[in-house]
């Protein structure tokens, strides 16, 4: 559905460079330092063993990647009016704009979960859910982005 917007709104679906920059940053910091914890913990921390290296490595990468969560959720704020719904009342880039936010919202409430109701039984699930998801985000961004940029283009 396409509703009338003065083109002033419209202008301002484009992000400014120091948002796109700062948003640029932490999908790359979340992302990497997610990434880090998944390595550390699967491939190189041995099961039920302490690793002088790597057990305070793991958990680094895990402050870090929560220090950037939170980071993030602060960049989502800050896309809503000015990009989010704007973009979608002129009908532009639905279907991976929608992606993406159905994504970060699976994201935090696996976060959340993952702190605060995590147990033996769910644990592995969960996690696999958030980090399968995290994973995606960064790819389903940047066929976001390049789709924005055609459309731009044409347009």
């Amino acid at each position: 559905m396409r509703h009338d917007i003065p083109a002033v709104y419209a202008e301002r679906i484009r992000l400014d460079p120091w948002h796109r920059y700062s948003i640029y940053s932490v999908v790359i910091l979340t992302t990497l330092s997610g990434v880090a914890w998944l390595i550390l913990h699967y491939f190189i921390s041995a099961p039920g063993q302490v690793d002088a290296i790597s057990d305070p490595l793991e958990a680094l990468s895990l402050k870090v990647h929560g220090a950037a969560a939170m980071l993030m959720l602060l960049c989502l704020g800050t896309l809503f009016l000015p990009h989010m719904l704007r973009a979608w009342r002129l009908g532009r880039n639905h279907y991976l704009g929608g992606l993406l936010a159905i994504i970060n919202l699976v994201l935090i409430l696996t976060g959340y979960a993952l702190y605060y109701f995590s147990t033996e039984e769910n644990h592995a699930i969960i996690s696999a859910m958030h980090w399968v998801t995290g994973l995606l985000l960064p790819v389903i961004l940047i066929f976001h982005i390049l789709t924005g940029r055609r459309g731009r283009a044409r347009g």
